[in-house]
């Protein structure tokens, strides 16, 4: 899995980390790359990547979050968007049809 956060193209790879005690982490060099344990549970793997992803979004935006700041953020967004999921899906889809009537520069076509 590659994911576009900001203007990286991030992948994602899965890893033995046991040895490391760790869930995952992110790397901004010498290339950007999420790691996840890939002996975690499906939903913590999924809950790793969301969490390495917004490690991503404050390197990358010089936001200066801390890692329980993160951490709360991910925690309270996952579980937002786990109790919205039919909300979630109506406005991906919104978000889906305005990206696609627009260009790369974020104008109507």
């Amino acid at each position: 899995m590659k994911l576009q956060i900001g203007p990286l193209q991030v992948p994602v790879v899965y890893v033995d980390m046991t040895d490391e005690d760790l869930w995952g982490e992110f790397w901004c060099l010498p290339e950007p790359q999420i790691r996840v344990n890939k002996e975690l549970p499906g939903y913590i793997k999924a809950l790793t990547i969301f969490h390495e992803v917004l490690e991503c979004l404050a390197e990358i935006y010089g936001l200066n979050l801390s890692e329980s700041s993160i951490r709360t953020l991910e925690m309270s967004l996952a579980n937002l968007i786990n109790s919205n999921r039919k909300e979630f899906r109506e406005w991906f889809e919104m978000l889906e049809k305005g990206l696609e009537e627009r260009d790369d520069f974020g104008e109507k076509i």
